[in-house]
């Protein structure tokens, strides 16, 4: 840590650091301690978070994909199309959710395994 920070860190103190300094603070220097706490805890911890962002682009690409597929057919009624869509989106969203399960389940069993 630079020495500025630690004196930034040495000011912060209280019951809730983060609630109550570390939302006083310009965001340059908040960005700073969130990304070095994260940089501390991330070894040691499993982010949910990133694991669902990986798949998310191509959950979007497909549905736009499909989407364009279903604009360029030019259905006799707009509400079959719209209902394409809807159905098409749900069914994304399932495979979506049954794959980041499936992940997680992998990723928790070999966290077990480890401990």
């Amino acid at each position: 840590m630079s020495a500025p920070a630690c004196d930034i860190l040495g000011q912060l103190k209280g019951n809730n650091l983060y609630e109550q300094y570390l939302k006083r603070l310009p965001d340059t220097e908040r960005r700073k301690i969130n990304a070095r706490l994260v940089e501390k805890v991330s070894k040691c911890s499993y982010s949910v978070i990133s694991r669902k962002n990986r798949p998310k682009d191509q959950v979007e690409r497909a549905y736009k994909n499909i989407r364009q597929v279903i604009i360029d057919k030019k259905f006799e009624k707009v509400e079959l199309g719209l209902r394409y869509m809807r159905t098409s989106r749900m069914m994304l969203a399932h495979d979506y959710c049954a794959d980041i399960e499936s992940s997680l389940y992998l990723d928790a069993m070999r966290m077990e395994l480890i401990s």
